[in-house]
């Protein structure tokens, strides 16, 4: 029996891919000239990857969960690596070069997480030792609150300089803390009821997450759209 909760995961995913779709085409329109498009194109598009099984489950499907511990893998880490591009398009805007110290210290940010989700998933500790809902407090709820501090820092650079929507810097900023407001879900619901071992069948019966993420996604698509479409103006 299909429920809302499905229907509420669907279109979270749907937003997410239309959103990458969307910013993938503006920049092929825009001959691949504006890098910031294409970072956008991927951080919108691979947010919501790992929602898949959650959606197939509540179809109807039976799975199994440790079937899916490669795709968990891969997919978690492509959301982690969402964030950083959204956070690389951001830096496209500043006056400042690209500092390469922070390209270093995201490589080993995302060297430990490839270590972290690995003895969760594969390390047959049942996820005693690496808990997946620990992943937001190590990854993702930091590189919320990183890409929260690019959005300030870009809004106040360009009021001297480049004319950035503000508008559109609130909007995907609110998008930001409703992310993070996600990820204290996941790790709420997570660690709760059911044990360690069993914590993506928490997941698949909450549709507040699916909720907030269609949220997120909606404000997010809105907001960057409008920073991209106040510069390209701009610069004419």
């Amino acid at each position: 029996m299909i429920t809302s909760t499905f229907y509420l995961s669907l279109s979270a995913l749907l937003i997410s891919l239309g959103s990458g779709i969307y910013f993938l085409a503006w920049w092929f329109q825009r001959r691949k000239k504006y890098p910031f498009l294409i970072y956008w194109a991927y951080g919108l598009g691979a947010l919501l990857w790992f929602k898949i099984p959650n959606i197939l489950a509540n179809a109807g499907f039976e799975i199994v969960q440790q079937e899916f511990y490669l795709f968990f893998f891969v997919t978690l880490l492509a959301y982690f690596l969402a964030y950083f591009a959204l956070i690389q398009g951001l830096v496209f805007f500043r006056k400042s070069p690209r500092n390469k110290r922070v390209l270093g210290f995201f490589a080993m940010w995302f060297g430990a997480a490839v270590i972290y989700f690995a003895l969760s998933f594969f390390a047959g500790y049942e996820l005693t030792y690496a808990p997946v809902w620990a992943g937001h407090l190590f990854f993702y709820i930091p590189v919320q609150l990183f890409l929260l501090y690019k959005l300030w820092q870009v809004v106040k650079e360009s009021a001297e300089s480049l004319a950035i929507s503000r508008i559109g810097a609130t909007l995907a900023s609110a998008g930001v803390l409703v992310s993070i407001t996600s990820s204290v879900f996941y790790i709420f619901i997570q660690t709760g009821p059911y044990p360690q071992e069993f914590w993506y069948f928490s997941v698949i019966s909450s549709s507040s997450i699916s909720l907030l993420q269609i949220i997120s996604g909606l404000l997010l698509f809105f907001g960057l759209h409008a920073i991209a479409r106040s510069y390209l103006r701009n610069i004419k």
